[in-house]
């Protein structure tokens, strides 16, 4: 009881502030999707059941948004990335007509245009370096958080990491969302702060290393691998990321079980592994499911109805009912056909290309005018680390997909806004 008038005292609270600034309802929304699985959908569950917050929230900061462009007279930003997500909406409500079971395409539908409400109001209220800067520090902060609290209820000892223990969590969607995470902390560890600010962002990385291991996920595993190569390649502090690596390897490496170890080397001995093997037959039945249903697949949600039916007759022991498919890809692939995920390709691969473009008109500076773009790279380096995860592990509809992508466009703009400025004044 205390909980939960504690934060209907924070929301109404938030929602007077929202009205007043947008930026605070975007936050407090972005602390409604992130803290859900994990924390409050355990300790206050009738935020989502009840209450629909998220929902509610997402559609009062976007009237507060209106009402504020509509004063100021302000442009909206509608990207090419925005529109190839509202259109993939649309896929996804059509696919409905494939589902087996509607009612889950109808829940995944509405999970999605909360996050597709929390990308628009992302691009068009981050506007500043210091929105950003914000934002940044507050997925860091939820993100410790989390972290913290899950390092708080693994059943291990400091002597060997054992499996964990998880409730209303996916070991493996929470390990994606570290690696998400981890280039944003890195970018603050690289900015001249004191020493105290520094130590406090490296314990951070450590935190989120560890926290990937204790998952117990091989996909967590290679995607931290993964982003930690492309944080190597676009650090400009390289020693010292070496240094922390060393200390968590000292730190952690001893204490990792046997348990956890075989589970690892199960990665290049995949057909003696069943679990390896599921995955393999939930791939393999999701193209099958597409091959069938080309355009606007089986409806979202819907991968776990349809895969007995689609696995491989050879993969048929390693199947069974309500199997979710742990590949982002083929999951739209099979839920929402060539369509959908052709539009989700599209909205990445534009993403990469303002990467690209705003690296050449960058380079085109004169030396004594470029601009330090470390930050945009670790975007950059969060972004490709997802993808990278998105081949092993779950989340097509919602979560840091979404979010990172918002990030990259809104830093993008801003950096070119910034050269125009320079090249304005260099002519």
């Amino acid at each position: 009881m205390i909980r939960i008038s504690l934060f209907l005292i924070i929301t109404m609270t938030v929602i007077l502030m929202n009205f007043k600034k947008p930026k605070y309802g975007l936050f407090f929304l972005l602390g409604l999707m992130l803290l859900r699985d994990g924390y409050l959908f355990e300790h206050v569950p009738q935020i989502y059941f009840s209450w629909h917050m998220p929902l509610i929230f997402g559609w009062l900061t976007l009237l507060s948004w209106i009402i504020h462009t509509l004063v100021k007279s302000e442009k909206v930003y509608l990207p090419f990335g925005f529109l190839a997500l509202l259109f993939l909406s649309a896929i996804i409500f059509l696919s409905k007509r494939n589902a087996f079971e509607p009612a889950a395409t109808q829940h995944m539908f509405m999970e999605y245009v909360k996050n597709l409400i929390l990308f628009f109001l992302i691009i068009n209220i981050v506007k500043t370096k210091e929105d950003l800067k914000h934002i940044n520090l507050l997925l860091i902060g939820i993100m410790t958080f989390l972290v913290l609290f899950a390092y708080h209820r693994y059943k291990t000892t400091w002597y060997e990491i054992a499996i964990p223990h998880y409730q209303y969590v996916d070991r493996n969607f929470f390990a994606q969302s570290i690696v998400a995470v981890l280039p944003l902390a890195v970018i603050f560890f690289e900015e001249k702060v004191n020493i105290v600010v520094k130590l406090f962002f490296a314990a951070v990385i450590a935190a989120f290393c560890g926290g990937v291991v204790l998952t117990y996920s091989r996909g967590g595993l290679l995607a931290l691998l993964l982003a930690l190569f492309f944080i190597f390649l676009q650090s400009k502090k390289k020693a010292r990321l070496i240094t922390i690596g060393l200390i968590i390897l000292v730190a952690f490496l001893p204490r990792i079980g046997q348990k956890y170890r075989n589970r690892m080397h199960s990665i290049s001995d995949y057909e003696e592994d069943p679990s390896a093997m599921t995955r393999i037959a939930t791939w393999k039945a999701g193209i099958n499911m597409a091959m069938e249903h080309p355009v606007v697949g089986v409806g979202a949600g819907n991968f776990g109805n349809y895969y007995y039916i689609y696995a491989p007759d050879e993969l048929k022991q390693y199947a069974d009912f309500e199997m979710n498919i742990h590949n982002v890809f083929l999951q739209l692939l099979s839920e929402t056909g060539f369509t959908g995920l052709g539009l989700f390709l599209l909205v990445i691969w534009n993403c990469f290309i303002a990467n690209a473009y705003v690296r050449h008109r960058n380079f085109r500076l004169p030396a004594d005018k470029k601009i330090d773009l470390t930050k945009s790279n670790l975007l950059r380096a969060s972004l490709i680390s997802l993808c990278g995860s998105g081949f092993f592990l779950p989340g097509a509809y919602y979560g840091y997909f979404y979010i990172i992508i918002a990030l990259n466009l809104v830093g993008n703009k801003m950096i070119i806004e910034e050269i125009n400025i320079i090249e304005g004044k260099t002519e």
